[in-house]
């Protein structure tokens, strides 16, 4: 493509159906995106299945464009039942007009297309190391994921010479991103670029520091704020979004200073945006919630808050990063946010908060133990699981008084602390979906495969007992648990094919609860040969998340059935839906 189009921005307006060119104008640090072609478009069609959903550079140097052509595009609170639009949708049936999906190549007149083809995967790690410089995008992006996947430390001094002294601005910039992924980007490393020449450099010197300061290497927010008086406005501005992502506690007088010293129109808007607002540091700050919740489960995270505030944070920190050791750089405990053992399943945190956790922590040692906190009452052991599952940018589900019960009494002879290794061993572990598993369901069975995935299986009909949904494992496996989440669905007898829109109700802010799919009630049962049936459990769900609990058993076939009716009842909805393997 013609070098005029480099860094121009190009986006689809799926409802519009046009294809957008953008150029970014920086000003004094802020950047605005202009049409190239006022009053008109890149690309305009009169089509109206035309959806370009996404522009992509290809890995012969042309543009992709991903047209989704689909007879609708917007559905939920656009076009609810007795809606304008919905009556337009039935009318020409627009929400039958799916999978007709097209790539479209763009090129430019003169330009060959670059003819090699990526061997990747064939070549070894020092080769897609070389990648890193390449002129086409994809060839650069491409190498470096496969570089982090591999976690092939062998090329770390490469990747340490190419971030210091490469010729190409980007071939440093993806040499240090690399590095990051590879988890081995050091402090030296970090801080000579930081003194870099090339403001970018520093710039992305800067972003790169969070992981290690996350990591309990404090002493690089001194290095950050030095370039505070950088002359690059973009590097400035940079500082002070780092320091408030950090928390760093006197990031708002720093930003009320620059008010002061720093006049470029980037550095007044963000500065004047942390020092009026910013980040709540410290135990009197906010919950930094990601997802709404109901008014009684927000009340157990706000105990969960207050208890926090009064024990944890003196380890785990006032923001969630961990603290370190006064005038050392150890840690004193793991950081919370963003830890895939806080997120994962909930009885780690649980067993956790109960009988404590000793040892090293994901190959770091810490110089204080997590003490046993049995002896709080299980609704204290909720809140705090509950609170530290949704602060700190975390969003997990809620812990009930009743699961910390459950593991009290399933652990309760328990007489040592947890290491690492044994805990894991207890948790129950998700038994991995894969291709090979069959789905069923007694109505819209063509999309049954959905209930594992982020896009919900509805029976379209109401709640009732002969509306199920199965899955078929390949061979007998063992399992303990399953989970599952529910959206809001409605009535809609007419069949769901592959591809064809869920039939949401949900019209933004927080749903109705009496639209929202889970069970009312339900049946759980196993076969290892798809005739024979036993129940293993049944119960009621209670809200968007639904938790099912039984004794392990080897099953082949695990089905789900309603077992409630009633003329005000939404149909079953299913997605995100995982199975557990009992720990040891």
């Amino acid at each position: 493509l013609p070098a005029d189009m480099v860094g121009d921005y190009f986006y689809g307006e799926t409802v519009g159906r046009v294809v957008r060119r953008l150029r970014p104008v920086k000003i004094e640090g802020l950047t605005q995106l202009r049409n190239v072609y006022p009053l008109s478009e890149f690309i305009r069609s009169t089509d109206p299945l035309f959806r370009p959903v996404d522009m992509t550079t290809a890995p012969d140097g042309t543009m992709y464009i991903t047209d989704m052509y689909r007879g609708i595009i917007q559905e939920s609170q656009w076009s609810g039942p007795g809606t304008y639009l919905r009556q337009r949708i039935e009318q020409y049936q627009l929400d039958k007009i799916v999978r007709h999906g097209r790539i479209w190549r763009l090129t430019y007149d003169g330009m060959e297309r670059r003819t090699e083809q990526p061997r990747m995967h064939d070549e070894t790690t020092a080769e897609l190391v070389r990648h890193l410089g390449d002129p086409n995008g994809w060839w650069r992006d491409t190498a470096q994921q496969l570089i982090i996947l591999r976690q092939d430390k062998s090329v770390v001094p490469e990747l340490q010479r190419l971030a210091r002294s490469s010729s190409n601005q980007l071939e440093r910039i993806h040499a240090l991103w690399t590095l990051d992924g590879l988890m081995a980007t050091d402090a030296a490393l970090i801080r000579e670029l930081l003194k870099d020449p090339d403001p970018q450099i520093r710039l992305q010197a800067i972003r790169a520091s969070e992981t290690l300061y996350k990591a309990g290497d404090r002493s690089l927010a001194d290095d950050v704020r030095a370039l505070s008086t950088d002359p690059d406005v973009e590097v400035v501005m940079q500082v002070l979004m780092t320091l408030n992502h950090l928390k760093v506690p006197d990031v708002k007088e720093l930003a009320s200073s620059l008010l002061e010293t720093n006049k470029a129109g980037g550095v007044q808007t963000v500065a004047k945006v942390i020092a009026t607002t910013g980040v709540n540091v410290g135990r009197g700050g906010g919950l930094e919630m990601t997802r709404s919740l109901s008014p009684a489960d927000l009340e157990v995270v706000e105990r969960g808050q207050q208890a926090y505030r009064e024990v944890c944070f003196a380890c785990h920190g006032e923001t969630g990063l961990g603290e370190t050791v006064p005038g050392e750089t150890q840690m004193r405990a793991p950081a919370l946010a963003a830890s895939p053992r806080v997120l994962g399943h909930p009885e780690y945190v649980i067993k956790v908060l109960l009988h404590g956790l000793n040892g090293p922590l994901g190959g770091q040692t810490y110089t204080d133990v997590m003490v046993p906190m049995g002896m709080q009452s299980d609704e204290w052991i909720a809140a705090v699981a509950s609170y530290i599952r949704n602060d700190f940018g975390n969003s997990a589900s809620i812990v009930r008084p009743e699961d910390v019960a459950r593991v009290r009494a399933a652990t309760a002879d328990r007489a040592e602390m947890w290491t690492e290794e044994t805990l894991t061993a207890s948790i129950p572990r998700q038994v991995v979906t894969d291709a090979t598993w069959q789905y069923s369901a007694s109505h819209n069975p063509g999309i049954a495969y959905y209930a594992t995935g982020i896009q919900p299986w509805e029976s379209g009909v109401r709640q009732a007992p002969g509306v199920w949904w199965q899955v078929e494992l390949p061979q007998p496996t063992r399992i303990t648990e399953i989970q599952f989440e529910s959206n809001p669905a409605e009535v809609n007898e007419q069949p769901i094919t592959p591809g064809m829109p869920s039939r949401s109700v949900f019209g933004g802010g927080t749903p109705d609860p009496s639209t929202i799919g889970y069970p009312r009630g339900y049946r759980v049962e196993v076969s290892n040969d798809g005739s024979s049936w036993r129940s293993v459990a049944e119960g009621q769900g209670t809200g968007s998340t639904t938790t099912i609990r039984f004794d392990p058993v080897e099953a082949k076939f695990v089905r789900l059935s309603a077992t409630e009716a009633g003329d005000d009842l939404p149909p079953l909805s299913i997605l995100r839906l995982r199975l557990f393997a009992p720990g040891q």
